[in-house]
This record gives C-alpha cells, sequence and structure tokens, in this order.
C-alpha cells in the first residue's frame, strides 16, 4: 500500500511547492493601495492649527519631535494613507506669540484613490468664515512623464478671500530656452485651474481682474526645472501657485504667491 500511494504524495507536494512560489512572484506593490495627503495653511490672520491626519500625529522624519503643527503659508509634506475614507482634523494651537487663540475646528473628509493619488488640504478664508478645500493634485493630463527636461507643468489656485475672479498670465524667462508667456483660465475664490505645461524658470505672475483687466498685481513665481540642458531624460516637475492673502493689505497678509511642488 505504501507504494501505491508513494509517487502521488510526491507530486502533490510538489504541485504545492509551485504555488506557493507562484503566489509569492505575483504579490501586488503595496503602494497601489496607498494615497498621499498634505496640509496648507493660507488662512490670513487665523492661529495656528494642531492637525490629525485619519486620527495620526505627523512628525518629522528621522526624529521624534511633532510636527503636526502649521501657522500662516506652512505646509507639510506629502503623507501616506492607505487609500479610502480619509479624515484630516485641524484644531487651534497655542504658541509663544498666541498662548491663547480663537479657537477652530476644522473638518475635512473625501475619499482618497490608490495608486498614490496626492491631495492638498487648504485652509482658506479669514475668521469666522474659515474652512479647507481640498484640492487633487495628481496630474492626469499632460503626464509629467512625457514632460522633457527644463519643462514644468504649473496651475494656480485662488486663495484670496476679498480678491474678485482674476485671470493668471504667468511669464516665465527661461534663459536659453524660449519665454513661456501663458494665460490660464479665469478663476474665483477656491478654484484652481488645469495644469499647463511651459518652460521652467522665473519670472512674473501678472493677476488681472476678470472683468476690467485691470492689473491687480505682479508678484514674482519661480518653477525651476529639474535638469534644463541635462543629458539624462529627467522628467519635470509639477507645480502649483496659491494666489493668497488679502488684496489691499501690506505686510505678512499682503496679496502674494506661495508656489509648492505637487510631486
Amino acid at each position: 500500500m505504501s507504494k501505491r500511494f508513494y509517487l502521488p504524495f510526491i507530486a502533490l507536494t510538489l504541485v504545492s511547492f509551485l504555488s506557493g512560489c507562484a503566489r509569492q512572484t505575483t504579490s501586488p506593490d503595496p503602494l497601489e493601495n496607498t494615497a498621499s495627503v498634505r496640509t496648507l495653511h493660507l488662512s490670513p490672520g487665523s492661529p495656528a492649527l494642531n492637525m490629525r491626519i485619519n486620527g495620526a500625529r505627523l512628525n518629522a522624519p528621522g526624529t521624534t519631535n511633532p510636527s503636526d503643527t502649521i501657522r500662516y503659508l506652512d505646509n507639510r509634506a506629502y503623507f501616506s494613507i492607505p487609500a479610502g475614507a480619509t479624515t484630516v482634523n485641524l484644531v487651534s494651537a497655542p504658541t509663544f506669540a498666541i498662548p491663547s487663540p480663537p479657537q477652530l475646528t476644522l473638518t475635512a473628509q473625501f475619499q482618497a484613490e490608490p495608486n498614490q493619488q496626492r491631495y492638498t488640504v487648504a485652509v482658506v478664508d479669514t475668521i469666522p468664515r474659515v474652512s479647507t478645500v481640498v484640492y487633487r493634485d495628481t496630474v492626469v493630463a499632460p503626464t509629467v512623464e512625457a514632460l522633457p527636461p527644463g519643462r514644468v507643468l504649473v496651475r494656480v489656485v485662488h486663495a484670496s478671500p476679498n480678491a474678485p475672479a482674476v485671470t493668471p498670465v504667468l511669464r516665465v524667462i527661461s534663459g536659453a530656452a524660449p519665454d513661456s508667456v501663458r494665460t490660464f483660465p479665469s478663476i474665483s475664490f477656491r478654484q484652481a485651474t488645469p495644469y499647463i505645461r511651459l518652460n521652467a524658470g522665473s519670472g512674473t505672475l501678472q493677476i488681472l481682474n476678470s472683468a476690467t483687466q485691470a492689473v491687480i498685481a505682479t508678484p514674482a513665481a519661480s518653477v525651476p526645472g529639474p535638469g534644463a540642458g541635462s543629458a539624462s531624460a529627467i522628467p519635470g516637475f509639477i507645480y502649483t501657485i496659491y494666489i493668497r492673502g488679502i488684496a489691499g493689505n501690506t505686510g505678512a497678509t499682503a496679496l502674494g504667491l506661495t508656489v509648492i511642488r505637487d510631486n
């Protein structure tokens, strides 16, 4: 009887072993089930905010120092999260300068998509109308992989609560390459333009009143590329230019730009 069952047992064991190997070599990429989110404080006059993403505090890389407090114009690097329902909580944070700040409790909820999609939760407007808005940062088209060195993708977000609808005109001086002058679509408060491809470099963003075409401001803007003139095909960078602050103000809350990379 042992002779009759010996070979089938060996064959069954071999099949089981090979099946196990096959499962190991076809395991899915764990990053396919993740997304990323960051926070950006664009509310002039609002206090610093402590943030939690899905209930978790953030720490500075390689340290135990909490990095979950953001002040006006602060932003935090992308934080990896599981794809799915996502909650970002922001609550007033006492600081040395303002030990008893106005009480703010803000929440942003959204459905994070898998495959490392990126999102920005921006705090906008002024007290008592402070709120959050979620922007999807991942480019769908044109794709960043198609960008040659020296080219970038740029969009503009309107985050100035008292400025009218604006038409942004970006002029970038690119050195040896031809200058790029791009007129973005008109946008109102909280809206974002599509991404537009142009040469990397430094220049200005002319902010026009969409109704009258009068110039509201012409602040400096810089969207550098990762490899202009490089022999290697380094993909370009993606940027969002946030128009923020109060039109007509001076000093820390004046109308200006915050430029942040999205990749």
